[in-house]
Parts: structure tokens; sequence; C-alpha cells
């Protein structure tokens, strides 16, 4: 699994745009097949995290899991009764609503944020 672009919580917020966000979200929707957004909750890297997949229109990313009917999926890693990160998971069919869910998320505080590959 390769790391393409990486940013700490500090490096995001330290930016009054926000542009690694951008970034990110920019990767994974010109290329969806190779990036997938992981947000780091957890002190230690695969404690807890969000993870973003991304479908293209032809709906050929075979490792996204979903028809077409959603451009993007998140998931949490452990997601247990009551949790309240739980709730930005689920399909998305329209990035508008993708990118207000990643800076609401991000919002929330963070460990690390990166795209990797499949």
């Amino acid at each position: 699994m390769n790391t393409y672009s990486h940013f700490t919580e500090q490096e995001v917020f330290a930016d009054p745009f926000k542009t690694p966000l951008m970034t990110l979200l920019s990767q994974c929707i010109a290329s969806p097949s190779d990036h997938r957004i992981i947000v780091e909750l957890g002190e230690k890297r695969g404690d807890k995290y969000y993870m973003i997949d991304f479908q293209d229109a032809a709906g050929s990313n075979t490792e996204y899991g979903d028809d077409t009917s959603t451009c993007c999926w998140i998931s949490i890693s452990e997601d247990e009764d009551d949790d309240p990160d739980a709730m930005f998971c689920h399909g998305y069919d329209n990035y508008i609503s993708v990118v207000d869910t990643l800076f609401s998320i991000a919002s929330r505080g963070f460990t690390e944020i990166y795209t990797e590959c499949y």
C-alpha cells in the first residue's frame, strides 16, 4: 500500500483555505481506481479511521464495492453503537456532499489524513 499525499491536522488547519483537503479530493476524483482517503482518528495508525472510497462514472472501480448510483462511500473501521463518528458513514450521490462531509469530519479532529492506493 503506497501513500501519495499526507497531511497532519496542524498542516490542514494552518492553511486558511484548507487546500490540503482539496488536494486529496482532487487526486481521488481524478483517479478513483488508484486512490482513497484515509482519515486517522486514533493516536496509532490503524486504531480507528475513516475510509473514503470513490467510484468513477463508468463504475469501473472494482475495489469500490458499490454500484454506480453513488460516487463515494464513507465507512469507519470501528462502528460501535452510539458512536458519533459513524454518522458520516454511508453512500454519497454527489461530490458537493462529499466535500462538505470531509470538511465536517476534519473539523472534528484527526491525527493524520492521506491518500493511499489499493
